[in-house]
């Protein structure tokens, strides 16, 4: 079984290096943006895999914790993709009210924001602080094609 990181990550050795130095001391917040939607994603999902992963050399894609970040689910991997449509508040509200908690599992939550530029003005808004000032054991990735858009 591929991933879906697999492709995007033997094309991109020097961010695969650079994503798995980074995850030695991961920031709370992370923006990948650049290439394409897809691209995007795939790295996304292999940060999330990178923090979760315990097997040797990780992320394995073969693992529990693999498979189920592959399959969408990871009891501790929140996926809120803007490419489906617009990010609403009730969703970011859903995802807001479990951060506070610890994650299920030995490693951290990780959110997704993919398209994060489709995060509405209340969304967003609902959002910051818990961008801000993370709870502990949470990780956010905001995925997008610049930053300037998001601003």
């Amino acid at each position: 079984m591929t991933t879906p990181w697999q492709h995007t990550i033997s094309t991109q050795p020097r961010i695969a290096g650079f994503l798995d130095r980074l995850a030695q001391a991961p920031p709370h917040s992370l923006l990948l943006e650049g290439g394409t939607e897809s691209q995007r994603l795939a790295l996304g999902l292999f940060w999330a895999a990178r923090l979760m992963c315990r097997e040797q050399g990780p992320p394995c894609g073969k693992c529990r914790i693999c498979l189920q970040i592959v399959d969408d689910a990871c009891r501790d991997l929140f996926l809120l993709n803007g490419a489906e449509g617009s990010i609403s508040i009730d969703t970011v509200r859903e995802v807001r009210a479990v951060l506070g908690d610890p994650p299920a599992g030995r490693g951290p939550r990780v959110i997704i924001l993919a398209e994060a530029q489709a995060l509405g003005d209340a969304a967003a808004n609902a959002l910051l602080k818990s961008l801000e000032e993370p709870s502990p054991g949470n990780v956010f990735a905001l995925l997008a094609p610049s930053r300037e858009i998001l601003l």
